[in-house]
C-alpha cells in the first residue's frame, strides 16, 4: 500500500520501501534478464513510468520521485548491453 502524504511527513523507510519496489525492482528484474537477452541475442524491456513525473498531485510525491528516477537508469542500460 502506497503511504498518502507530502514527503516530509514520510518515514524513511516508508521512502526506502517504496523506491526499493517501484525503482530497484525493475533495475533487479533487468539485470536477471539481461544475461539470457544477450545469449538469444534478442529482447525486450518495457518499463511504465507515470504522469505525475510531470504533474504530481499532492500526497504522492515519494511515488512522483520513484517514477522518475526510473526513467534515468535506462538509456545508458540500453547503449551499454548493446556493446557487451
Amino acid at each position: 500500500m502506497l503511504p498518502m502524504a507530502w514527503l516530509g511527513r514520510l518515514r524513511i523507510a516508508e521512502i526506502n520501501r517504496i523506491f526499493w519496489v517501484n525503482t530497484l525492482g525493475p533495475i533487479r528484474t533487468a539485470k536477471a534478464v539481461i544475461p539470457s537477452m544477450r545469449a538469444r541475442r534478442s529482447g525486450t524491456i518495457i518499463n511504465i513510468s507515470s504522469s505525475t513525473v510531470i504533474n504530481a498531485l499532492p500526497g504522492i510525491g515519494a511515488y512522483a520521485a520513484t517514477k522518475y528516477a526510473l526513467e534515468g537508469p535506462w538509456p545508458p542500460m540500453a547503449s551499454h548491453t548493446l556493446c557487451l
